[in-house]
């Protein structure tokens, strides 16, 4: 987003306004993750870390490969889900 000739690396919407991002995935795009748990992040450059970036109720549609995300600001985004982790302890012989 550029203003006044200015990358802006956020922009707030006015009066609490919210916009809905629409992504539309493929089948095999989703193949290894859960479609029920689709998240759109935002990347927060003050804490370096991905924060969740919905300003309302997310919708999501696994049978028509939809995620719609109310947001109130432009910023860098990602989609995710979350990791499994599993624990493998550590042997010695």
């Amino acid at each position: 987003l550029v203003a006044d000739g200015q990358v802006l690396p956020s922009f707030i919407f006015p009066n609490d306004l919210k916009v809905d991002v629409v992504i539309t995935y493929t089948e095999a795009q989703a193949k290894l993750v859960d479609e029920e748990q689709l998240t759109l992040m935002v990347w927060n450059p003050t804490t370096k870390l991905w924060e969740d970036a919905a300003c309302g109720e997310v919708v999501r549609q696994p049978e028509t490969n939809q995620l719609t995300v109310p947001i109130c600001h432009f910023s860098r985004f990602g989609v995710f889900t979350p990791v499994e982790q599993a624990f493998l302890p550590l042997i010695e012989q």
